[in-house]
């Protein structure tokens, strides 16, 4: 089966609820599935489960060119609270873009040395 979102191959069925409150079966990818509102499974504590959640991060601060309130993003445990960041959007954007090409091709999260954390 292919992600509905995406076309990836998946084999992750959920239910979408609709703003109505009707729920409908959609297949969803595991990155598509948590942009939907899945929860990451408390089991997958691997790097590469951050990155779907790090990617609408970086991309909601590239395209406001600020960070996203508590309300405008979910932040649940995974990230700190950005209000009080002393770096710039655009150095936190760099950071999570380098983060996640760092995880990507590592499968770990860099040392400082290697990828010194900005906040």
């Amino acid at each position: 089966m292919n992600c509905e979102s995406c076309g990836t191959e998946t084999m992750l069925c959920m239910t979408v609820l609709d703003p109505d409150g009707n729920g409908r079966t959609m297949w969803l990818c595991d990155p598509c599935a948590i942009h939907a509102g899945a929860p990451i499974s408390p089991g997958d504590t691997s790097p590469r489960a951050m990155i779907p959640r790090l990617r609408s991060l970086s991309e909601f601060i590239s395209e406001n060119g600020r960070f996203p309130s508590a309300t405008e993003f979910d932040y649940s445990g995974s990230f700190p609270v950005l209000d009080d960041a002393d770096v710039t959007p655009s150095v936190a954007c760099r950071y999570f873009d380098d983060l996640i090409n760092y995880i990507s091709k590592h499968d770990r999260i860099p040392t400082d040395i290697e990828l010194p954390d900005p906040f």
